[in-house]
Order: structure tokens, then sequence, then C-alpha cells
């Protein structure tokens, strides 16, 4: 249902800026908002559901979140650095292997497994990964990749 709405806000849009004669890009104005939005409904949705299952086992919860998301980014560099890749590919595996795709998590238990409660650890990590690796990517924007050594 949450899809159904956010075509028809996206369409609707498209509509009322091309009647307006707005913008070009009104597609990277509107998306970004759009996509923030249904991603924090969608985490409210779920924590709403579980709010008893969430406020008893939330603290053991968030530690083996950040410790799995630490864990891949972890194993991401140490495997680039054992392939002895270079650091923007070290940068690539470390993003892939310690980031996952936790709206596919929380569907699959709701759809799947018929539960709300299994989309705790989803919703948590989701939430978790998005600081994380916006976190990462920023520290990394500031430190630019060294140039590939010619072999």
């Amino acid at each position: 249902m949450l899809v159904f709405w956010a075509v028809a806000a996206v369409s609707f849009t498209k509509m009322m800026v091309e009647r307006a004669q707005g913008p070009e890009n009104w597609m990277e104005m509107v998306l970004p908002k759009l996509s923030l939005t249904s991603i924090m409904l969608y985490i409210v949705i779920v924590a709403a559901h579980n709010k008893d299952i969430l406020l008893s086992i939330g603290p053991p919860l968030f530690i083996a979140t950040i410790a799995h998301n630490s864990l891949g980014f972890i194993l991401g560099w140490v495997s680039a650095k054992m392939l002895r890749l270079d650091d923007a590919d070290t940068r690539a595996l470390v993003i892939q292997v310690g980031l996952k795709n936790a709206g596919v998590g929380v569907g699959l238990a709701y759809d799947v497994l018929k539960s709300s409660a299994a989309a705790l650890a989803s919703l948590i990590f989701g939430t978790w990964m998005n600081v994380s690796g916006s976190t990462l990517a920023n520290f990394w924007r500031q430190h630019p990749p060294r140039e590939r050594e010619s072999r």
C-alpha cells in the first residue's frame, strides 16, 4: 500500500510541475525527500507495532546490530587488503560487506515469517546502517583514495 501512495505522490507532483511549467530537475528535488519520508514512515510503523518487545530487547539488539555492522566493515577491509585491492576497490568492498538491504529484511519478516517482531532486527540495523554508512562516506569524502600504482 505504501508503494501505491509513493507512486501516486510522484505522479501527482509530475503533473503539477508540468502544469506550472516548473523546473526540469524536479525529480532531484522531490524523490530524495519522498524516499526519506517513506523510510521514516516504515520505521515508525514497525517500531509502533513492536513497542513492548523493542523496550525489552532493545539494548542487546542495538549492541548486536553495531557489532554486526562493524564486523562487516572490518571483514570487508581485511579481505580487500588480503586481495591487495587499491583504495577505491577497498572502499567499495567495505561498503558492500558492511551494509545490507534492511528494507528487504523487514519485508521478508512481514511477508514470509508473518512476524512483526522478526522485523525488529532489520529495522534497527537499517537505521544504524544509515548512520554508520553516511559517517564512513563523509570521512572518505574528506580523504580521497590514493591513485592506483601502475605495475
